[in-house]
């Protein structure tokens, strides 16, 4: 269900408490961008990849958010890497991190328009390089916190490229959907049902999920098979028990339990008629998500400390880390480093 921006941005800003609007009106924002690029390439013959795409990503991310610190690694030629970023949120008293694959919706061939999510990067000196998403897999699994797809849409075709069949019906602004997310585990299980490197946009919309509900997700309550959260939800992830659904760590946090969920549910395939707590709730899912919630980020990431010390990426031996380090600092975090100076 789509509906203008300012009437979008308007309920964010009267709805939901900062920080959490802000960053969900910065996500919008990228959003609607990345569709326009798309729009405009295919309109005038000039093609934007990935990698371009997310730069704009991130600097779209950078004006909305003053606080917000990139850190670009740097890669020799022979490293594969496994994701394109790895953002870390901060919340009141916990941090969130997952880490992010770009993934550009094709040009349409014969009337059909997919995502190229079976890619494998070019052999380098005849060794053969693993698949973009089993890197991104095997860095997920070794840092312990989730990944996703950004998935980024040409606005204005017509297609919907977030229809979840196992959540939330999201409201979203017109081309609120230039960015959507989709999680690795689903991406792996749908990749291995087309029995083909690209899947199909009608193949991925069930498990896709608009970016911007990242922070806060404006639902349509009548359609959405989005499970009443238990009250110990916070408290089971790691939070405190009287953590809001406005902090941005905890909000990321159960956005990435519901994409995990979607992608269970899909695989299962029962969920239509076996609606019992254990499948039709969080429970199974909230293993892979609660390793990722942490009392401070890793020692890679920036924290905007001037006396910080900032170490390698965990990930730099084994040839599979992220292009960009960013880290999402939330205001109070810089009353608290007042207070101790």
């Amino acid at each position: 269900m789509a509906v203008s921006f300012d009437q979008w941005q308007y309920y964010i800003r009267t709805h939901v408490p900062e920080p959490a609007a802000g960053l969900a009106i910065a996500l919008c924002l990228a959003a609607v961008d990345v569709g326009g690029r798309i729009a405009d390439g295919e309109r005038f013959g000039i093609r934007q990849g990935e990698e371009g795409l997310t730069e704009s990503v991130l600097m779209e991310l950078c004006r909305q958010l003053p606080l917000l610190e990139v850190r670009k690694l740097t890669h020799s030629e022979e490293v594969t890497e496994g994701a394109d970023w790895e953002w870390w949120i901060q919340g009141q008293k916990k941090w969130f991190g997952f880490l992010v694959q770009a993934k550009r919706v094709s040009a349409p061939e014969r009337g059909r328009r997919s995502y190229d999510l079976g890619y494998r990067p070019s052999s380098k000196g005849g060794e053969r390089r693993p698949r973009q998403i089993d890197a991104l897999h095997e860095s997920s699994r070794i840092l312990g916190i989730p990944a996703v797809y950004a998935l980024y849409n040409e606005a204005g075709t017509g297609l919907r490229y977030s229809r979840p069949q196992y959540g939330r019906e999201c409201v979203t602004p017109i081309g609120g959907d230039g960015i959507t997310a989709l999680g690795v585990n689903a991406a792996r299980w749908i990749l291995d049902h087309a029995r083909a490197r690209s899947a199909k946009v009608e193949m991925v919309a069930p498990y896709a999920f608009p970016w911007s509900c990242l922070t806060h997700c404006v639902t349509n309550a009548a359609h959405s098979s989005f499970p009443i959260p238990p009250n110990d939800l916070p408290e089971a992830l790691g939070f405190e028990p009287d953590t809001p659904d406005s902090d941005p760590a905890y909000a990321s946090c159960r956005f990435l339990l519901e994409i995990e969920r979607a992608a269970r549910l899909g695989q299962l395939d029962t969920a239509a008629t076996n609606k019992e707590l254990e499948l039709w709730g969080y429970g199974p899912d909230i293993g892979r998500i609660a390793g990722a919630v942490r009392d401070a980020p890793p020692a890679y990431v920036s924290q905007d400390n001037e006396f910080e010390e900032i170490q390698p990426h965990d990930l730099e031996q084994a040839g599979i880390a992220p292009r960009y380090v960013i880290s999402s600092p939330q205001p109070f975090s810089r009353a608290r480093q007042s207070d101790r100076q």
